[in-house]
């Protein structure tokens, strides 16, 4: 498949100024079309959105932002980093009027609206009544469910970064943590099988330093299930499941990149009204 060289895609955005208010960059090349969908969405008319560039990772980003910060890049531009666990690891977030990083995990943290999850249920289903969905899903209930089962496994993988352990963390993905055959599910006995794992073979502390340091995290990632979600990766892990318990109510595997799709054309995003008004704070549609 053909594909833009780093430096072609360091260009990309001049051939789209002429219809651009706002060129804004984003970490992940593969998922533009979301945000495109998503940023208008939310923003509607306040700004004029082209395009949104993908620079392929964080540390890119924060290049871009540093550029613009510098002078080096012209134009304008905004800024949208995923929160992943930088507030907990005290990571060096750039500070600038153009930059914006998610207080959740990642942009499909906020792809988890009930009404939204029923109405693709629905269309999949259409004599179903919304009502009903909601009666029979308890969407809410799940999302907590999932949460809470996540939480020690996502503790761990913010042990693994805080100490640089080099162990393979939140991009081993969902599948070594669920059941095999039939609809998956989430078997706690493989999570507990990976934190055992790094609890007896990390080199920073002893297990019971590791619990507790454990409960630390667990205490900084919040105090309820809400608050810890957003520690929690929407993308490889909670959109997967809502997946397999669609397919519990019987609908049809949509595929990860397609059910995101289509929530980011149901979902309000009222979660992400500091997004909007950072951007109406620039001044535009004024």
């Amino acid at each position: 498949m053909f594909e833009y060289s780093r430096g072609a895609k360091g260009i990309k955005p001049k051939f789209h100024k002429f219809y651009n208010e706002i060129e804004v960059y984003v970490e992940d090349e593969d998922d533009e079309n979301l945000y495109e969908k998503l940023l208008k969405q939310i923003i509607g008319d306040l700004v004029k959105i082209g395009r949104v560039f993908g620079v392929g990772g964080k540390r890119n980003l924060y290049d871009k932002v540093g550029d613009y910060m510098s002078g080096r890049l012209k134009g304008s531009v905004f800024f949208i980093a995923d929160g992943d666990f930088e507030r907990l690891l005290d990571g060096k977030i750039p500070v600038a009027d153009r930059f914006h990083m998610l207080e959740e995990y990642c942009i499909e943290n906020y792809l988890f609206e009930e009404e939204a999850i029923c109405k693709i249920i629905q269309e999949e289903k259409p004599r179903l009544k919304i009502g009903r969905i909601k009666k029979d899903m308890k969407i809410p209930e799940c999302l907590e469910m999932y949460v809470n089962e996540l939480t020690s496994l996502f503790a761990c993988f913010i042990f693994v970064q805080i100490h640089k352990l080099g162990e393979a963390n939140v991009k081993i993905g969902i599948g070594r943590f669920i059941s095999n055959g039939g609809i998956p599910r989430l078997e706690k006995k493989k999570i507990d099988r990976y934190v055992n794992r790094v609890r007896k073979s990390n080199p920073v502390s002893g297990g019971k330093e590791f619990d507790k340091e454990i409960r630390e995290i667990i205490k900084a990632m919040g105090d309820n299930w809400r608050e810890r979600k957003r520690y929690i990766c929407g993308k490889n892990y909670l959109l997967p499941l809502l997946r397999f318990e669609m397919k519990r109510y019987s609908v049809r595997d949509l595929g990860t990149k397609s059910l995101r799709f289509r929530l980011a054309n149901h979902c309000s995003f009222g979660s992400l009204l500091k997004l909007k008004e950072q951007v109406k704070g620039l001044g535009y549609g004024n």
